[in-house]
């Protein structure tokens, strides 16, 4: 074998090995309005280590098309490596429910976290419109422990991460038009997206829906009548008969 090749192969399965031996992502998220949910691309009905489910989010892979703005799941046991399909995430996060901010903001978030290599800093940044296409900066205000990434004292172990979701932010995402999705990494690349919600206070309407007996601007048809008045019409035509 060529010695040069042999140096080359050696470099790349270190690469390799050093690279793909931390792991972490968003095990679950508690939403201020009751809602739980999980990160993106987290199969936790799949047979296998929970490993498997991480989150592999890389500037250089998105810039070059070979993944989405959320990256690509790791795989392994039951699970197929894949790369994030953004837009059917957020179809099935909206179909299940998605957490909300607390009335501080607060998004908590529960980090599942293999080995040294998916310790902290995180930085956590959302997109207003779920496109993530411009991401704005979300203060951390519960940390997980590490430093540039490395942890020697993580194993297999679930810890809390807390980011603040600014008060003014505006979600404007998904079918209801009120949803952003945020990005959670270290600085190796490992972590997940997830679908989040302002905090809304209960039985308040979002603002950027419209009130319920009214059709959404630029859509064909007319208001739908009151259910009460509905039924005072219908009673009314009985009587008379």
């Amino acid at each position: 074998m060529n010695p040069s090749f042999f140096n080359q192969l050696v470099i790349v399965t270190i690469c390799l090995i050093e690279f793909s031996s931390g792991h972490s992502f968003i095990l679950a998220i508690d939403g201020g309005n009751r809602r739980r949910s999980t990160g993106f691309g987290t199969r936790l009905t799949s047979r296998g280590n929970l490993v498997q489910n991480t989150g592999i989010i890389l500037e250089k892979e998105i810039a070059s098309g070979v993944t989405t703005p959320c990256g690509r799941i790791f795989g392994g046991d039951g699970l197929k490596p894949f790369v994030i399909d953004v837009a059917q995430e957020l179809a099935s996060a909206e179909e299940d429910g998605v957490p909300s901010a607390t009335e501080d903001g607060s998004i908590s978030m529960s980090v599942y976290v293999h080995n040294p290599d998916g310790g902290g800093p995180y930085t956590c940044e959302y997109s207003s419109d779920a496109t993530l296409q411009q991401l704005q900066p979300m203060t951390i205000t519960t940390q997980i422990e590490g430093d540039k990434g490395t942890n020697p004292a993580a194993k297999d172990f679930a810890y809390p991460l807390v980011a603040n979701l600014p008060n003014d932010a505006i979600c404007r995402g998904g079918i209801g038009g009120d949803t952003c999705i945020m990005r959670c990494i270290n600085p190796l690349g490992f972590g997940s997206c997830a679908a989040i919600k302002p905090f809304l206070p209960i039985n308040q309407p979002s603002p950027n829906q419209p009130p319920p007996n009214q059709l959404p601007p630029n859509q064909p048809g007319v208001p739908r009548m009151d259910p009460f008045k509905r039924r005072s019409m219908i009673l009314d035509g009985f009587s008379e008969n």
